[in-house]
């Protein structure tokens, strides 16, 4: 007897245990209902015609096992877009300007950007029939945070040719509007020219085509002259003295616009603006036009000036000429 009970007990355990793994498999398998009803007992569960009992199937999905209803296997999907990579470029250009009364200005400027923040670097040349040729170079840096550019530039002459001079610039700039702190501080032979200003730029875009901007700009100057020496101690008009030997003629303000056409690869610039010097009861107007034209990484441009200055009834005209060229991505 004990020999037949231990016989039993053996073909009898597992037996036991596959019943309570198909239990388990099916419970899991099937949903949950909203009531807590029980979809498995003890004793086994109801086999699912739509998945044939296999608890690794979903009903209406593919043969496999583990594939989900939209054909996918559950798996991590790859991302559906690269996230945008920083704008790297580098510019350069060259402008050269002459005037009616021998002036002559040659500028090369590089900007070099890498993500937000573009580095500035160049030099300059100035000349004329009554002034030496003087040089100076060019530092400035712009950093860019969302809307917002910020823009450092320095400009400095250290003694050339008798003139100490510095020239520096701090502004803000967004999408439609910019707004400049100056400052400048130049001495020949002992005579100092110091000047604090502000400037505002406006534009605004009627359209594609058209672009139309607004620049104004007012100055707190002010010229000491020695006693004896300088370049306009005898002078009568100090000023004028001073801007023809330095290239320099400071104003009180200056008011500018400017409307710009596009057509494809072709643009044309026209600008009239008003200013008033420093010499008391003095005014000066300008007209200005300009023509771009862009050709792939090339840009060529051509510009001309005339300006009437009043009470001496004086004409000034220049003329420049530029090209800049662009490489990298925006």
């Amino acid at each position: 007897m004990l020999l037949l009970l231990t016989l039993l007990l053996t073909q009898a355990g597992p037996a036991s245990a596959a019943t309570a793994k198909v239990a388990s498999g099916a419970a899991a398998a099937a949903p949950d209902s909203a009531h807590g009803s029980e979809h498995a007992s003890t004793g086994g569960a109801e086999e699912d015609p739509a998945t044939g009992g296999d608890p690794t199937l979903v009903p209406g999905s593919s043969d496999e096992p583990g594939e989900l209803p939209d054909g996918t296997d559950g798996a991590p999907s790859e991302p559906a877009g690269r996230a945008e990579e920083e704008p790297h470029s580098l510019d350069a250009s060259l402008e050269s300007a002459a005037g009616r009364m021998g002036e002559r200005h040659l500028e090369l400027l590089v900007r070099a950007q890498s993500g937000e923040v573009t580095l500035i670097g160049g030099a300059e040349t100035l000349a004329s029939d009554r002034a030496p040729e003087r040089r100076a170079v060019i530092f400035g840096a712009e950093v860019s945070h969302g809307d917002l550019s910020w823009e450092v530039e320095l400009r400095t002459a250290p003694q050339s040719a008798g003139l100490a001079r510095t020239v520096a610039k701090l502004g803000v700039h967004g999408d439609l509007a910019g707004l400049s702190i100056l400052g400048r501080d130049e001495s020949l032979h002992g005579t100092r020219l110091r000047a604090a200003g502000l400037a505002l730029d406006l534009e605004g875009r009627p359209d594609s085509a058209w672009k139309v901007a607004l620049a104004a700009s007012a100055w707190v100057t002010d010229l000491s002259t020695p006693s004896q020496g300088g370049v306009s101690h005898r002078s009568r008009d100090p000023w004028s003295a001073f801007g023809a030997a330095t290239l320099d003629w400071a104003q009180r303000w200056e008011l500018n616009i400017s409307a710009k056409r596009t057509w494809g690869f072709l643009s044309i610039t026209s600008g009239l603006g008003v200013a008033q010097p420093a010499q008391d009861g003095a005014w000066a107007a300008q007209a200005s036009l300009g023509l771009e034209k862009q050709l792939g990484p090339v840009r060529l441009g051509l510009s001309a000036a005339l300006a009437h200055l009043w009470p001496t009834g004086l004409w000034l005209a220049d003329a420049t000429l530029g090209i800049s060229w662009h490489v990298g991505s925006d």
